[in-house]
């Protein structure tokens, strides 16, 4: 259980940092309306993911008894989490402005989290992904919950301290930061492919 713990906190710090249109969109949020609004929205992303946690498990369940299907499933991880892990090497200038942040307090702001959550495509991949990963290492449903459990609670642990701190110190959360964040977050990428991989 402690395993599952383990690499279900690891996974969900790592999704955290995504840098996608929700993590942008996050600070962006927290700079421009408080922290406050910043936090809704991660709450936006935490229910949004539930969703397609639940989708991912009904979608694998429902996949026929094909042989080795751990295998390609476990070898289809590994190409997609070094794929990620490159990616992050390859820099995009974010878009992010800053302006003085509004007092305003809206569930628009809940609303965006879920919705740039929901439609990206890579993140319910992302799930059957890490879900096809976990059943081919034999968890039992006790670990899977586990895992799930903890990688949610990071999810949003990890993105409401991003909106807390990207208002609070938001000239710091500059472009050669954010590059940094991203290298160490490729090679964590590549690092977990190799572990799941042995």
């Amino acid at each position: 259980m402690l395993e599952s713990i383990f690499f279900g906190a690891t996974s969900g710090f790592i999704l955290s940092f995504g840098f996608g249109s929700v993590f942008f969109a996050l600070i962006q949020e927290s700079i421009d309306k408080g922290y406050h609004n910043g936090i809704k929205m991660a709450f936006g992303v935490l229910v949004s993911d539930m969703l397609l946690v639940l989708l991912a498990i009904l979608g694998t369940s429902a996949f026929p008894d094909i042989p080795n299907f751990q295998l390609y499933a476990k070898t289809a991880a590994c190409i997609i989490l070094v794929f990620m892990g490159i990616s992050q090497f390859f820099y995009k200038k974010p878009n992010i402005q800053f302006q003085n942040p509004s007092r305003k307090i809206s569930l628009i702001s809940f609303g965006k989290g879920f919705l740039l959550n929901a439609i990206n495509p890579v993140n319910f991949l992302s799930w059957v992904v890490l879900l096809t990963a976990i059943k081919s290492q034999n968890y039992t449903i006790g670990q899977q919950m586990g895992f799930f459990s903890t990688s949610l609670i990071v999810i949003f642990s990890t993105e409401s301290l991003i909106a807390y701190y990207s208002f609070k110190i938001r000239k710091i959360a500059s472009e050669g930061l954010i590059k940094k964040i991203k290298m160490v977050n490729g090679f964590i990428f590549i690092f977990l492919a190799i572990m799941l991989w042995y």
